[in-house]
């Protein structure tokens, strides 16, 4: 088995990637200093993330805010088995990983254009459609210090 791992610096790539995942994980160290990670759901914008929690998630109670955390996509992708080089790949991994400070988000003009990125993102109503916005309370944002990309092709 081989693989190539090449890593991607071309901006509107990683920004196409990090806008049409669906889901990532976002990871940091707990209160007991465990290492935590949380699947979720996020918007992307301006080369930062915007998490977002509802008031019973317990997963609040072990966030440290203003403390580094990492942020991970990952999109696998079965490729057609045709000859790379030296080797016959099977699949191509693209990940991008953030790196930054944990913040809570607390301008209300943010907050609305945020949550209604959100609801375009991932519901099928429109933001005048939508009843409750109890899940998209409590607004986190990733203050991106360091973003990494990588191509991973292997077989």
């Amino acid at each position: 088995m081989q693989r190539k791992r090449i890593q991607i610096r071309d901006m509107q790539i990683i920004d196409k990637e990090m806008s049409t995942n669906p889901v990532g994980v976002l990871a940091f160290s707990g209160n007991n200093e465990s290492i935590v990670q949380l699947p979720t759901t996020f918007v992307y914008l301006d080369k930062n993330v915007y998490i977002f929690f509802d008031e019973n998630n317990e997963a609040l109670e072990k966030i440290q805010y203003d403390a580094d955390v990492h942020f991970t996509i990952t999109r696998y992708e079965k490729i057609k088995k045709t000859k790379k080089g030296d080797f016959i790949p099977a699949y191509k991994l693209t990940s991008v990983i953030i790196t930054g400070r944990l913040k809570r988000l607390d301008d209300s003009m943010n907050i609305n254009r945020i949550q209604n990125i959100y609801i375009e993102k991932y519901s099928p109503k429109t933001m005048s459609e939508v009843t409750s916005l109890n899940a998209l309370q409590k607004i986190f944002v990733i203050d991106s210090e360091e973003l990494q990309a990588y191509e991973e092709i292997g077989g």
